[in-house]
C-alpha cells in the first residue's frame, strides 16, 4: 500500500538528533512493513526555528520518501508571522500536490496546522482518496483561550473562517485519530461529528530502546556522567524550552532543596528554545543545574539510567490538560516517576488512578521541592514499587507494536469496507 503522511510541526528522520514523535514513529513502522511511505513536511523546522537543508527538497532515506515544503518560517510560536507561515506553507503544498506522480491508498494528515489540513483534505476528496485526520491540538478554540473573555466574540468573528474549515475537515474525514480521549471527544463535539464509530485514540510511541549505543553518546554527555555519584539525586528534563514549560519553578525549587540537603540534588536540563537564555541567567552558574542542549534517543536513555525522576513542568493550559504530552509518554518509556504540576485532565487522571502521582502546585518552587523530597525520602522498596507500577501502565497502554499494529489494521479494515 502507498501512504502519504503530512506532519509539519514534528522532527523528521533527516534532522540531526530528532526526538521521535508521531510522524517518525508511524512512518518507520509502515516502512518496516513494506508500505510505500511518502512523508511530507515543512522545510522550516518548528523545534529548532531553522530551515532544513538547502541541498534538497526531496530525498529518500531508509526507504521513506521525504518532501519538504517551503514557507517563510517564524521566531515565536505565538505570533502573526507563524500564521503567515502556515498560509504560505498551505499554498506551496497545494502546488506540490498538483505535481504529484503517485496515488496513495490513504492520506494521514497531522492537524494542526488548519491550513495545510484543509488543502490536503480537499485534494484527497477530489481524488477519491480516504484520509485520516490526526488531531494533536484544539485549534482554533486554542486561540480564543489566550484572549481576554470580553474580546472573545470579536476574535471569534475574525477567526470564523478557521472554525468553518476546521469543522469541515473533521466532518469529512474517514477516521479521526487523536492523542487522548479528551482530544477525540473535543473533535467530535466541536464539529458535531455523528459518524464516530471509526474514530480512535492511538499512542504512536517510539519503540523502547533497551540498550544504549555507546557510539551515539557525545563527549559532553560523557563528561557530565563522570561527575555523577550514587549519593546524588538527579532530576531529568528533556524537551523544548517554551514559556508554557515552567522550568523557572523547577530551577528555584532545586536551589531550595540544595540549601537543605547540601548539594545532593542535580538538575539536568536537555533541549533549548525561547526561554533558554533566561533560564541560564536565573540559574546563575549553579553547579547543580546543568544545561545539556539537544540530545538523541541513546543519550536520553543513558541519562535516565542514573536519574531518579523525569520532570514534566507543564503549565495548566487546557490543551495540555486534554492531552497525554510526549514528555509524559517518554517518562513511561524510561520507567521513571513523573513530577508534574497538572491538577486535572488526562495525565492527572492517569497518574492518580495508578497511584503514581507526584503533583506539585503550579509556579510554586516550595511545593516542587516538597514533592521531590517525598521521592527522595522513599525507601528502596517504595521506590521500586513505584517503578513497577509505571512499567505496568506502559505495558498495558503504550506498547509500540500493539498501538501501531492496531491502528494500521483498523485503517485497512475501514478502507476495505469503503471499496
Amino acid at each position: 500500500m502507498k501512504v502519504l503522511i503530512f506532519q509539519s510541526g514534528e522532527p523528521l528522520q533527516i534532522d540531526e538528533n530528532p526526538n521521535s514523535m508521531r510522524a517518525i514513529n508511524l512512518s518507520n513502522y509502515l516502512s518496516n512493513r513494506d508500505f510505500e511511505v511518502h512523508l511530507w513536511s515543512a522545510k522550516f523546522n518548528h523545534h529548532t526555528k531553522q530551515f532544513r537543508s538547502d541541498k534538497f527538497d526531496d530525498i529518500k532515506k531508509n526507504n521513506i520518501n521525504f518532501k519538504l515544503i517551503k514557507s517563510p518560517g517564524y521566531y515565536k510560536n505565538t505570533s502573526l508571522r507563524r500564521i503567515l507561515d502556515h498560509i504560505f506553507l498551505a499554498l506551496n503544498l497545494k502546488k506540490e500536490l498538483n505535481k504529484i506522480n503517485f496515488k496513495p491508498d490513504f492520506v494521514f494528515i497531522g492537524y494542526p496546522p488548519i491550513e495545510t489540513a484543509y488543502v490536503l483534505a480537499n485534494w484527497s476528496i477530489k481524488n477519491e482518496i480516504p484520509y485520516i485526520l490526526d488531531v494533536k491540538d484544539n485549534w482554533p478554540e486554542f486561540f480564543l483561550e489566550k484572549i481576554p473573555k470580553k474580546l472573545n466574540y470579536i476574535f471569534f468573528l475574525i477567526l470564523y473562517p478557521y472554525f468553518f474549515i476546521s469543522k469541515k475537515i473533521i466532518l469529512e474525514s474517514k477516521i479521526v485519530t487523536s492523542i487522548s480521549h479528551s482530544f477525540l471527544k473535543w473533535c467530535q463535539n466541536f464539529a458535531n461529528r455523528k459518524d464516530i464509530y471509526n474514530d480512535k485514540v492511538y499512542y504512536l510511541l517510539k519503540p523502547k530502546i533497551n540498550k544504549v549505543i555507546e557510539a551515539n553518546i557525545s563527549t559532553n554527555i560523557r563528561s557530565f556522567s563522570k561527575n555523577h555519584s550514587d549519593r546524588f539525586f538527579q532530576m531529568l528534563f528533556v524537551g523544548n524550552h517554551y514559556p508554557s514549560i515552567d522550568l523557572e519553578t523547577v530551577i528555584l525549587g532545586t536551589k531550595i532543596l540544595n540549601k537543605e540537603f547540601k548539594d545532593i540534588f542535580k538538575l539536568a536540563i536537555c533541549g533549548n528554545g525561547e526561554t533558554t537564555e533566561y533560564l541560564k541567567r536565573i540559574s546563575k552558574n549553579d553547579k547543580n543545574i546543568i544545561f545539556l542542549d539537544r540530545v538523541n534517543q541513546d543519550e536520553i536513555l543513558f541519562l535516565s539510567e542514573f536519574s531518579k525522576v523525569f520532570l514534566c513542568p507543564f503549565l495548566n493550559i487546557n490543551a495540555f490538560q486534554m492531552s497525554l504530552p510526549n514528555k509524559i509518554l517518554d517518562a513511561f518509556l524510561l520507567n521513571l516517576p513523573i513530577i508534574t504540576s497538572f491538577n486535572r485532565g488526562e495525565t492527572f487522571d492517569l497518574l492518580k488512578k495508578n497511584k503514581i502521582d507526584f503533583i506539585y502546585e503550579e509556579r510554586s518552587p516550595m511545593s516542587f521541592a516538597k514533592t521531590i523530597k517525598k521521592v527522595y525520602l522513599m525507601t528502596q522498596l517504595e521506590y521500586s514499587n513505584i517503578k513497577s507500577k509505571i512499567k505496568n501502565v506502559y505495558l498495558e497502554n503504550f506498547d509500540f507494536e500493539i498501538n501501531n499494529e492496531t491502528l494500521i489494521k483498523h485503517i485497512e479494515k475501514v478502507i476495505k469496507n469503503e471499496n
